[in-house]
């Protein structure tokens, strides 16, 4: 009797069994350990709350949600509210601004300084439709994390000399002599986010043309960029008056753009400085010029004799002009013009906007 209560038991066990097998409904393999799905999501990162497939990967604490949209104006990176994500791993340093979806409508303009690279992440899609910057200014501020990078320096310039251009991404151009100023050497490829290289300042020169700053874009989705992303570097500020050369303008910083499609047909750029004019004895030389999406900053005119400044490096042509020579011993060599920044893109792209330097 008990024989035949068990194999009833046990017919009704299987035919349980059986019924959630064909219904799809399977109790969890005790074995597979359970918990966090660690297989990767299909970007190639690690977790709902993991983002990125480049050089830039990151978990936050939770998914990112939320649909954030920038604003115009000013964001520091030391001290916005934007930047206070709570990053669980990677992106050390970095001010990162995360939302389900991101956007930078059109006709704003956004610009981040501040000593730490600006990271934005979308959980699905990031749009920039108006002026993203994360450039350096003649004159004015540095781009946001323009200084996180080492660069290598250059030689210093002879009296009078012009100073070189900064070298990241292409060497800069050397600054204006009768025996010219080699720029430093170009750093090792990033394996970090990280900013661009000042220029070298001339011999009784003005201030150095800063580094451009430093900004990586993640989506799950897709990035959408018809507006521009900036971050390109400073021209010099010009030389005072007396025998003295013109300084070196700053380098391009660096870009990332990090999504399974990549839409661009606005500007992606990171363009050189422009070097500033020498000066003779009797006036000052010019500033160099700041790059826009076309091409690098122009070179400073020098006064009287004196040599001008080498325009930046943009496009195809990643290194920056030579300063020109002065008169030896009546008047300044012009600095070089700053190198290309770095630009890299990962995930498919389309569209025919401009992008300078070419990615990497």
């Amino acid at each position: 009797m008990v024989n035949v209560r068990m194999a009833r038991a046990l017919v009704l066990v299987l035919g349980v069994i059986a019924c959630r097998q064909v219904a799809g409904i399977d109790d969890p393999d005790p074995w597979d350990g359970g918990g966090v799905d660690t297989s990767g999501d299909s970007d190639g990162s690690t977790g709902a709350s993991c983002y990125g497939t480049g050089i830039v990967p990151l978990c936050l604490d939770a998914p990112a949600t939320g649909s954030i949209t920038l604003p115009g104006g000013a964001l520091d990176t030391d001290t916005s509210p934007l930047c206070s994500t709570t990053v669980t791993s990677g992106a050390s340093g970095a001010c990162v601004v995360a939302g389900h979806t991101v956007a930078l409508p059109s006709g704003a303009t956004l610009v981040a300084t501040g000593t730490r690279p600006l990271i934005i992440v979308a959980h699905d899609t990031l749009t920039i439709s108006g002026t993203l910057s994360v450039a350096s200014r003649v004159r004015g501020a540095r781009g946001a994390g323009s200084s996180s990078g080492t660069c290598n320096a250059a030689a210093s310039p002879a009296g009078g000399g012009g100073g070189a251009g900064g070298s990241f991404g292409g060497l800069g151009g050397s600054g204006g002599a009768s025996t010219p100023t080699n720029a430093g050497a170009i750093p090792p490829a990033p394996t970090t986010l990280r900013g661009g290289c000042a220029g070298q300042g001339g011999s009784g020169g003005g201030a150095v043309g800063a580094g451009g700053g430093a900004a990586f874009l993640i989506a799950k989705a897709a990035i959408d960029v018809t507006g521009s992303i900036n971050a390109s570097g400073a021209g010099a500020e010009n030389a005072d008056s007396g025998i003295r050369g013109g300084s070196g303008g700053g380098s391009g910083g660096m870009i990332g753009l990090d999504a399974p499609a990549l839409k661009i047909a606005g500007s992606v750029f990171a363009n050189g400085g422009g070097g500033s004019g020498g000066s003779d004895g009797s006036s000052e030389g010019n500033d160099g010029g700041d790059p826009n999406a076309g091409s690098g900053g122009t070179g400073g005119g020098g006064s009287g004799t004196a040599g001008s400044g080498g325009t930046g490096a943009a496009g195809a042509t990643l290194t920056g002009v030579a300063g020109g020579a002065g008169v030896s011993g009546s008047s300044g060599g012009g600095g070089g013009g700053g190198g290309a920044g770095v630009v890299k893109l990962y995930g498919t792209r389309s569209g025919a906007g401009t992008i300078s330097p070419p990615p990497t």
